[in-house]
Parts: C-alpha cells; structure tokens; sequence
C-alpha cells in the first residue's frame, strides 16, 4: 500500500462442495483497528481487535500474509487456524460454518480487495503473488 487512505485490505480463500460455500476471509479493518475474519453463516465480520492491523500494515513496505485454515465438508464447518502477518502468528482457532450460495460444487479460488475510504485519496495495493494450497 502506498498511504493509509483505506478502509480495508481483504484478502478471501473459498472453496465449494456439497453445495456449500467455504468462504474464508480476512480483512484489515482500519476504522476498528481490527484483523476480521469472515462469518459465511451469519454474512458477518467478527472482529480480532488483538491483531491491530493499523500498527502491522504500514504503507510503502510489502507485507507477507498467509493464513491457515481447513475445511470440514462432513459438517460443512471451517476453522481458522493462523493468521501470520510479516511472520508473526495470531493464533485465532476461530470455527464458523458454509453457507449455500448457490456455486457450483469443487471452485477453490482466491480474491484480493482494496476498500477505500471518504477522503477521495489515491491508494494503491500491489499484489506480488500469491499461492493456495488445497490437498
């Protein structure tokens, strides 16, 4: 990112089956100074305020982020497992539950989205790469 003028950096893993939608996401929130993670059953964030993402993501230096989480499609649950931001773990151990959105079943897929915020300020986020890993 190249200043502050955001309200949110998300960055979402999904996948699909047994015609559920597994959507693991994560933002920064600014205004709350929070790490979210996404709730698909309610269409909720829940808020990490131990995670403080306006001290961890400071403009014009890339971050690494990676976070783990696992699936379980016998009871269409997910769990976050750790959010690792410049290689520091949060430990989170969060399970929320798929909802039926009406995706077809075996999509595994990422999403990258920079929310702006009111001050009508250019920002920019760059993506370098990214990798998911699914077995």
């Amino acid at each position: 990112m190249n200043s502050t003028n955001y309200n949110g950096s998300e960055l979402d893993l999904y996948t699909t089956a047994n015609g559920e939608t597994f959507m693991m996401g994560s933002v920064c929130n600014r205004p709350a100074n929070s790490w979210d993670t996404w709730n698909s059953a309610t269409q909720t964030w829940i808020h990490n305020p131990n995670i403080p993402c306006n001290d961890l993501l400071t403009p014009d230096v890339w971050h690494h982020v990676t976070f783990y989480s696992t699936t379980d499609t016998s009871n269409n649950s997910y769990e976050y497992h750790v959010i690792r931001i410049d290689d520091v773990d949060y430990v989170l151990n969060q399970t929320q539950y798929a909802k039926d959105e009406g995706w077809a079943d075996g999509w595994v897929g990422v999403q990258v989205q920079l929310d702006t915020n009111a001050s009508g300020a250019g920002v920019h986020e760059y993506l370098e790469s990214a990798q998911i890993y699914a077995w």
